[in-house]
């Protein structure tokens, strides 16, 4: 539907507008990322940060990963750092609804998640739109 289009978009704005550092990533590899790290506690230290504390950043595909605890404990220490110092982080999931990506994963991590994220922002639903991908497809077709 082109939400990570769309998050990629702001990226750059913030980037070319604003002057801003931003960083995308796939949940998915983000948590592997910190669960490899984990091994050695600088290593875990140096990379955590880094999720932290950039000006912007986009978590893409949330709820696609499987979720263990201690993967969900990775990402509430980033939101809730973020959350606290008022860091910009977009976040996108095929969830049509705040009550579906609560069922996602233990409640304990993921509603001080979504309460964080929400404080300050907003849930946007992209309805009816169809597969970006293949309109961009179709359309690169009609050219050619």
């Amino acid at each position: 539907v082109g939400k990570t289009h769309l998050a990629v978009a702001i990226a750059n704005y913030i980037m070319k507008e604003k002057g801003r550092q931003a960083r995308f990533r796939l949940v998915n590899e983000l948590l592997d990322e910190l669960r490899h790290a984990a091994r050695y506690a600088s290593d875990y230290l140096y990379v955590i940060n880094g999720f932290k504390m950039t000006p912007c950043l986009i978590l893409d595909d949330l709820d696609k990963e499987k979720t263990t605890d201690a993967r969900l404990d990775y990402l509430h220490q980033i939101i809730d750092y973020r959350y606290r110092n008022n860091l910009q982080t977009i976040v996108t999931t095929n969830a049509l609804t705040v009550e579906e990506l609560s069922s996602w994963g233990n409640a304990n991590f993921i509603t001080p998640m979504i309460s964080r994220l929400l404080e300050n922002g907003a849930w946007v639903s992209i309805k009816n739109s169809g597969d970006y991908r293949v309109k961009i497809r179709e359309r690169k077709e009609k050219r050619y």
